[in-house]
């Protein structure tokens, strides 16, 4: 069983192989941990000497939503792309406010053991009123048009109460555009 850090998102770079990438063998960002307040910053100082087309592997059992669209953000406008994966103490999970994040790869790659995980985004704060969650119903919905994956997805996860995750199949993440190239 896999140990699962509960601290903030480490970053760090790594050669990682996966079978399907070209070449197989690749330098990669490693981005482990949960997403906090402080993560789009530290990930778009960190990130800032690669260049386009750098993989980031996420092993992350999310965080806060909009840090996560904010990372998700600076992938695509530095061009990168993503994938999930595990490291010597954390499973190939992506969820929460991380798949927002893994959204913005231009190329978003979904190894067979990896999950993409989901669930209805809620506040720790405040309660959300009817036009709070339209508005963020909104944004999600034009970030996901934005990253080329089918807005129906943001409907799949809110059927997830908050307390709960769904995970994405290969067969949905065809359906939803999650694993395919996003041409610029």
């Amino acid at each position: 069983m896999a140990y699962w850090p509960c601290f903030a998102m480490d970053l760090s770079t790594e050669s990682r192989c996966f079978q399907d990438l070209e070449p197989k063998c690749q330098q990669m960002i490693i981005a482990v941990g949960i997403i906090t307040k402080d993560t789009p910053k530290q990930f778009t100082d960190f990130s800032r000497q690669f260049p386009a087309g750098t993989y980031v592997l996420f092993s992350s059992k999310g965080g806060m939503l909009d840090s996560g669209l904010m990372i998700g953000k600076r992938i695509r406008e530095a061009k990168f792309n993503t994938i999930i994966g595990n490291t010597e103490y954390s499973s190939a999970d992506c969820l929460s406010a991380c798949a927002y994040a893994f959204f913005g790869g231009v190329i978003r790659k979904l190894p067979p053991t990896a999950h993409l995980g989901l669930h209805h985004y809620y506040s720790k704060t405040q309660v959300l009123d009817l036009e709070q969650q339209q508005r963020i119903n909104q944004s999600l919905i034009r970030y996901l048009e934005m990253m080329g994956i089918d807005p129906r997805l943001l409907e799949y996860a809110n059927s997830a109460k908050s307390t709960n995750m769904t995970y994405v199949t290969e067969r949905q993440a065809k359906e939803y555009k999650i694993s395919e190239r996003k041409e610029d």
